[in-house]
């Protein structure tokens, strides 16, 4: 499944109901990547994306253009959510795709108690 047709069944709002100017715009991946993309994952957990495509055409079931990524985080010591929304193209989802996969796996392993399968400890080794 390609991120663009990932179709959340609730949405989530940007930024934060408590506390404003929490939601922040990058003028693209490279930006936010550099900016933001080495975040510490247990301060800034990633909890959600949504792929916006822009108005306009597509080629073979595939939007043309820019698009909007949205990335919603929780801060846990801080106990607060926010959110970034970043300028991406089509061609950039495998890179989007594989920092997102790395954010998946840093909560797998924090709900892998309720795993049925093998399960990974804090530091990566298999148990």
């Amino acid at each position: 499944m390609r991120l663009w047709d990932v179709e959340h069944p609730y949405y989530w709002n940007e930024g934060s109901y408590h506390e404003n100017g929490m939601h922040e715009t990058w003028n693209s991946w490279a930006d936010f990547r550099d900016g933001m993309g080495a975040a510490d994952e247990d301060l800034n957990l990633v909890c959600r994306f949504d792929w916006k495509n822009g108005e306009g055409e597509e080629e073979n079931g595939v939007p043309i253009g820019e698009a909007r990524l949205f990335i919603f985080y929780v801060a846990q010591r801080k106990a607060y959510t926010f959110s970034h929304e970043i300028t991406v193209t089509r061609e950039q989802e495998p890179e989007i795709r594989a920092w997102l996969a790395a954010k998946w796996e840093h909560v797998r392993r924090l709900w892998a108690p309720l795993s049925t399968g093998p399960r990974d400890d804090a530091s990566g080794a298999k148990g």
